[in-house]
């Protein structure tokens, strides 16, 4: 069992984190970390090449980890079929990643072929960024396979937790309500969890994960971010996260650094109904002259 962590996530808990509808768009979480090699989990340079090279000037950010570490979480149910010591990493994107990876991947698409059109702007760009990544990946004799934070079995569960992911890669800490032993000044609702970055509060994204199918590590997992060490403001957390959330103020939990959150732009993007949010960028002017079709 890996010590690191002060209760284990039990799979009846991370159910009802998805059951409750935290893996939709609206409330998905931002990063900006970009150190791939804390810990002592060394990837290989080419790797290193690609992901600052594609992913760098995207605002997109990985953090390794190895299959085992996420398996010992989820148990059975979610666990993934790869060898235990087989390397991934957790995609995270950052809080500019609106102005720096989507709307530039729009305008690419409109410039190639002015009648392109999509209903998940967000979305499809990172489809376009994980395929372009793994293409890359590909090229060097890396055998992969991809999740993103979106995809679904037929029975609406997710593939992966991405929130466990970015955990157990110690690139955000993971709250559950497990964590609090005191509960009788909490409403008698369950409380959904959600994952803090330590520099950017919730104004990131976990966006999914690659995995490194012929790459095997030994790896230590990294030690407990402790971001929140006191229970009084995990509870704060979890509790403006589940009856409070469009009001952001959880996203502010811990001081963010250089004050970098979302854009006023992409909050109304985020707010705005999904069958809408093309129009809204067509009409914000993002796409030049193009009108809403």
């Amino acid at each position: 069992m890996l010590i690191w962590l002060n209760m284990k996530l039990h799979r009846d808990q991370i159910l009802r984190c998805w059951k409750g509808g935290i893996y939709a768009e609206e409330v998905k979480m931002e990063n900006s970390n970009t150190d791939i090699n804390s810990n002592s989990r060394m990837l290989p340079e080419q790797i290193s090449e690609i992901v600052h090279r594609i992913f760098g000037p995207a605002d997109l950010h990985v953090h390794p980890f190895l299959i085992g570490w996420y398996n010992e979480l989820v148990g059975s149910k979610f666990a993934l079929n790869v060898p235990e010591d087989t390397v991934a990493f957790v995609v995270i994107s950052g809080p500019t990643i609106f102005e720096k990876c989507v709307i530039p991947f729009l305008r690419n698409q409109v410039g190639r072929n002015n009648s392109f059109c999509t209903i998940d702007p967000l979305d499809e760009t990172m489809k376009f960024m994980f395929r372009l990544f793994l293409k890359e990946l590909e090229a060097q004799g890396f055998e992969t396979e991809a999740f993103h934070d979106f995809d679904l079995f037929p029975n609406r569960r997710p593939k992966v937790l991405v929130q466990t992911a970015a955990h157990v890669a110690g690139a955000a800490e993971y709250f559950l309500e497990s964590r609090l032993t005191c509960l009788e000044s909490i409403p008698k609702k369950k409380l959904f969890g959600v994952a803090v970055h330590p520099e950017y509060g919730g104004w990131f994204a976990i966006r999914g994960i690659i995995i490194l199918k012929n790459v095997r590590e030994k790896w230590e997992p990294p030690p407990p971010l402790n971001i929140l060490p006191d229970e009084s403001k995990i509870a704060f957390l979890l509790e403006q996260f589940t009856y409070n959330w469009k009001a952001n103020i959880w996203r502010d939990v811990v001081p963010v650094k250089n004050d970098v959150r979302y854009s006023a732009d992409f909050l109304e993007y985020l707010e705005t109904d999904p069958n809408k949010r093309w129009d809204f960028i067509v009409q914000k002017g993002y796409l030049g002259d193009m009108e809403c079709p």
